[in-house]
C-alpha cells in the first residue's frame, strides 16, 4: 500500500477513534467522592468530585508505520514503559470519562488499523492511573 493511502487510512481512524472516544466519555457516568469534614471543622460540608485521575493510549511497537505517524503528526509522544503514549488531556481530572475515551479509542485503532491488516503487529490499549 502506498504512503498517501496509508495517511488516508490513518487519518480516517484516528477521527473514527476521536470520535469514539469523545461518545464514550459523554456517556460514561464518573464515580463521585463525597467528603465530610476536615480536620477539626466537622460541620463543613464539601461538594462531591469525580475520582482524579490520568489515561492515556499506548501503542506498541514504535516502530511500526502507523506509529511512526502518530509521532510525526504529534498525537503521540515516547511512552516510559516503552512504546508511545497518546495522553488523554480532556475531561479536567476525571479519571473515568478520561479512561472511558482511552478505552473506546483504543478499541477502534484496534479494529481499524491492527484487525484490518494494515499493522497486525501494532499492540494498542488503553490505561490510566488514580491521582
Amino acid at each position: 500500500m502506498d504512503k498517501g493511502t496509508l495517511r488516508v487510512l490513518y487519518a480516517h481512524a484516528v477521527k473514527l477513534a476521536d470520535e469514539a472516544g469523545m461518545k464514550a466519555a459523554s456517556e460514561c457516568e464518573p464515580q463521585m467522592i463525597s467528603i465530610k469534614g476536615a480536620d477539626t471543622d466537622i460541620n463543613k460540608h464539601y461538594e462531591p468530585f469525580p475520582i482524579c485521575g490520568f489515561a492515556w493510549v499506548n501503542f506498541k511497537p514504535a516502530t511500526t508505520r502507523f506509529a511512526h505517524w502518530l509521532k510525526k503528526m504529534d498525537l503521540a509522544s515516547k511512552a516510559y514503559e516503552g512504546g508511545l503514549n497518546l495522553w488523554v488531556s480532556k475531561f479536567g481530572q476525571s479519571y473515568d470519562k478520561k479512561m472511558a475515551y482511552a478505552r473506546a479509542y483504543a478499541d477502534v485503532i484496534q479494529t481499524e488499523i491492527v484487525l484490518s491488516g494494515i499493522e497486525p503487529s501494532l499492540s494498542v490499549y488503553g490505561a490510566g492511573r488514580l491521582d
